[in-house]
């Protein structure tokens, strides 16, 4: 029976084998790190902001007349545009995770994966900008 030589043959067959078998690198994943660790940062930096916003309707319960009416607009308008911008977030983030595993597409994922917190930020800085907040 004709074997082909492997890592235990005879040291007399030299072949391809011959010694230890080289160690494997470890190449990275296709995915690289930067959809988790953005997973990480912008699902609990959406909830704090969404819970902010939810939140802080209550900074309008003492006003009355048309100070209410105009808080209540910029409170609804407010929110209206952080709640559009933690889900945008939200998109962006799950096509980071989404697409196709190639090395190529590495940088555009990782730019994704950045983009993610950052919009949540832009949603609560937009947020924050465009409620007319009482001045007491």
């Amino acid at each position: 029976m004709d074997n082909p030589p492997g890592p235990y043959a005879d040291p007399d067959e030299a072949g391809p084998w011959s010694g230890l078998p080289e160690p494997r690198r470890r190449e990275p994943g296709p995915y690289g790190p930067a959809p988790l660790l953005s997973t990480l940062v912008t699902l609990p930096l959406a909830a704090a902001a969404w819970l902010y916003g939810a939140v802080s309707a209550m900074s309008g319960d003492p006003l009355d007349g048309p100070e209410a009416d105009a808080f209540d607009r910029s409170f609804t308008h407010g929110f209206h545009l952080l709640q559009t911008l933690v889900g945008a977030a939200a998109a962006v983030l799950l096509v980071s995770w989404v697409l196709p595993p190639r090395p190529a597409l590495r940088t555009a994922r990782t730019l994704l994966a950045l983009a993610a917190p950052a919009l949540v930020v832009a949603g609560f800085l937009v947020f924050r900008t465009t409620v007319n907040w009482p001045h007491r």
